[in-house]
């Protein structure tokens, strides 16, 4: 069989390479000139490799990592904990402290779904646990900027749904009714740049992979698929598989109508804004990730993959949310620079600035970073991408892949689940 794919991000080409091992020929559309989507990752004037979108691997992220090992992709540790950022020098929340809150959190979505009390914002749950200061609370800081969307917009309980099964752990209760985030802190980056499972793929696809090709519309019939492009051509195939950020797959035209379920959860997932700020350093640090203590954006250098000791020669600053952004970039690159200097002292920058910035709420192919819950999600969402194929095509891609939603994990596993749903359903 032929199957087209839209889009050439990591889920896409996740879906291609496995639809090609199995013997079928692919066409992969995308409407940028590279592969990757918010995988991005390009050397700075010193030669040390950034990452400009996607930033760590966690521990639980099994597909991932079993796609990097057949890949023979390398891994290597960051060298410090994640989600308990430095506030000064030398000083981490403890365990308990992030812990403390986030079972709060859980208990009280649980408890309100249980009663049927229905949907809150995650504003107003912090509130409610936290007290009158909420809104300067470390944790409350951390999580806006790390989800990169004001909390008022977001959904508690999809919060918890989201989060707390994946990344903070199981989400069964213990005996006593009280809820276990299990934080875990490992974390991981890929050696030679988050990007490289996707430029493997591709490598490895060769002429299947077409860039500059944006898909703007997808019908069906009983018996194919058309894609038409941005230059008003057709592609016709005998299946296919969208993999596209969620503004555009909102946007893309559809032939056909998805499931109710399917689109009221497309409806209420919110793009997040965020931006990333890369800078070479004189000399190498040691591995540290700091937070400015009132905006909460961080700063990190990263373990370097030959001395776990030392750290690259660069700084990696994550920015989330509008007002954040703004605030810190509208000075330019050398302002940031030197606001990031302060958060992390330790660093030594060149005379001469070698500064890369990507903000992804103006980049035309994403137009954001990466999608939460909003208020208003039900737990029926939870099950609205479980059937991913509509008549010949496939929903794919980071975006809706549910408890890991738009990280690199929900990428390769929504590849590999679409390529195969669809399959099931097109072959006799």
């Amino acid at each position: 069989m032929k199957i087209l794919i839209a889009g050439a991000g990591l889920s896409g080409l996740h879906s291609a390479w496995r639809l090609k091992e199995a013997g079928h020929e692919v066409v992969v559309f995308d409407a940028r000139d590279r592969v990757g989507g918010r995988t991005y990752s390009t050397p700075l004037a010193n030669g040390v490799i950034v990452d400009h979108g996607a930033l760590t691997i966690r521990s639980e992220d099994h597909a991932l990592r079993g796609l990097c090992a057949e890949l023979e992709i390398e891994m290597i540790g960051i060298g410090f904990p994640v989600g308990r950022w430095e506030v000064g020098l030398d000083e981490h929340h403890t365990v308990d402290e992030v812990s403390w809150l986030y079972e709060a959190l859980g208990a009280r979505a649980h408890a309100r779904i249980a009663n049927g009390d229905g949907d809150e914002s995650l504003d107003a749950a912090f509130e409610a646990v936290v007290g009158q200061d909420y809104r300067t609370h470390p944790t409350y800081l951390n999580t806006t900027a790390a989800l990169s969307v004001p909390l008022d917009r977001l959904s508690a309980n999809g919060f918890v749904a989201q989060y707390f099964g994946s990344v903070w752990g199981s989400d069964e209760h213990a005996e006593d009714g009280a809820f276990d985030p299990g934080i875990v802190e490992h974390a991981s980056r890929i050696h030679g740049g988050n990007q490289r499972p996707a430029t493997e793929l591709a490598r490895r696809l060769g002429d299947a992979v077409r860039l500059g090709s944006p898909v703007v519309n997808v019908t069906q019939d009983a018996d194919s698929v058309t894609f038409e492009l941005a230059d008003g051509s057709t592609v016709h195939g005998d299946g296919a598989i969208i993999a596209l950020p969620l503004p555009l797959l909102r946007e893309l035209k559809l032939g056909f109508a998805l499931p109710l379920q399917m689109r009221r959860a497309i409806d209420t997932l919110v793009m997040g804004a965020s931006a990333m700020a890369n800078f070479a350093l004189e000399t190498p640090g040691r591995p540290e990730c700091a937070a400015e203590p009132t905006e909460w954006w961080t700063a990190c250098t990263w373990a370097s993959a030959s001395n776990e000791l030392a750290s690259e020669s660069a700084v990696t600053a994550f920015f989330g949310t509008d007002p954040v952004i703004d605030r810190v970039l509208e000075g330019g690159p050398e302002v940031a620079q030197a606001r990031v200097s302060a958060v992390l002292p330790g660093c030594t920058f060149p005379e001469a600035p070698d500064i890369v910035i990507t903000d992804w709420r103006t980049e035309e192919w994403s137009r954001g970073s990466y999608p939460n819950w909003g208020v208003g999600w039900d737990p029926e969402m939870n099950e609205a991408f479980a059937q991913r194929v509509v008549g010949r095509v496939a929903i794919s891609g980071a975006d809706t892949s549910g408890a890991f939603v738009g990280g690199m994990e929900g990428a390769v596993k929504t590849g590999r689940i679409a390529a195969t749903q669809l399959l099931e359903k097109l072959t006799p």
